[in-house]
């Protein structure tokens, strides 16, 4: 018979996660932590959950106690130069979304 998890997402330091999913694996069920990191889930100890977001290595982790915390780690993914390119011509009343121009 499943409870009522109640654990915390937190990042490297310590912080609060809010706004991470928390997935039981191998089922359809899932949460988001509120924004002090904390979640609610229905699950059985030793089920597995899956951690994931933005910007963090999704992990999985082991439900060990009733009140776990779980720490995510920053994913070491570096962006170095974005560079977006636009070519063509429209008129405005045939744009849906916005349309900028940027000058040097």
């Amino acid at each position: 018979m499943q409870k009522a998890i109640k654990g915390k997402i937190t990042d490297e330091q310590g912080n609060p996660i809010a706004g991470a999913t928390i997935r039981l694996q191998n089922s359809s069920q899932g949460t988001v932590s509120a924004s002090d990191g904390t979640f609610t889930i229905n699950a059985n100890l030793n089920d597995i959950i899956e951690v994931s977001f933005v910007g963090y290595d999704t992990s999985n982790f082991t439900l060990t106690s009733e009140n776990p915390t779980f720490q995510l780690l920053s994913s070491s993914q570096d962006v170095e130069e974005v560079i977006v390119i636009g070519y063509g011509t429209t008129t405005r009343k045939s744009v849906v979304g916005a349309v900028d121009q940027i000058g040097r």
